[in-house]
């Protein structure tokens, strides 16, 4: 594994340790917070079609 992946790995096991500390209804909100500025652009690039993401660069 390279050292950014490695880094990701670190951050989210760091996250999920501090979410889980959470009371269910905070850690619900705190992984909308996290997820939702992620996942809306993604969305958005899947709802394009698979064209769409056989002509786009792959970014590491």
């Amino acid at each position: 594994m390279d050292g950014s992946a490695e880094d990701s790995l670190h951050l989210v096991e760091a996250l999920s340790k501090v979410i889980t500390e959470f009371p269910p209804d905070h850690a619900k909100r705190a992984l909308e917070a996290l997820c939702l500025p992620l996942i809306t652009p993604l969305q958005e690039v899947v709802s394009q079609g698979p064209d769409t993401l056989n002509s786009k660069p792959t970014v590491i």
